[in-house]
């Protein structure tokens, strides 16, 4: 599975970027697998269409983050034209993985007593 995919400019030198990471393993303060609270709360769906062409995701990925196993998170980031390709990447990197990181703490703490039940 790719990993990151840069999809379409929305300003100048400013793109839309899907990165794709694993859902967290253990489970949250309810005892519910993050996987599981993750699929229940009905946000694993792709933004991307599925296929096998360029900006696409084949239709076992998709099934990764329909499962949830996979999330999926978009962020935007800024591309500077002076930077060599070592650079634009190592600065992509960083930036995917500040959204990956905050996209799991925001889960977390909205799904945290998810799945809880009294009786």
């Amino acid at each position: 599975m790719a990993r990151l995919h840069i999809r379409e400019q929305t300003g100048p030198n400013i793109y839309n970027v899907i990165v794709h990471s694993p859902t967290p393993a253990g489970n949250n303060s309810a005892g519910v697998a993050w996987v599981a609270a993750n699929l229940a709360s009905n946000v694993s769906v792709t933004q991307m269409s599925i296929g096998n062409g360029v900006g696409q995701i084949t239709n076992a990925e998709a099934n990764q983050v329909a499962a949830g196993t996979v999330m999926e998170t978009a962020f935007q980031w800024g591309d500077d034209p002076a930077w060599t390709n070592a650079e634009r990447l190592a600065d992509l990197e960083i930036r995917a993985a500040q959204a990956v990181n905050d996209a799991v703490m925001t889960m977390q703490a909205r799904l945290k007593q998810f799945g809880r039940s009294v009786a």
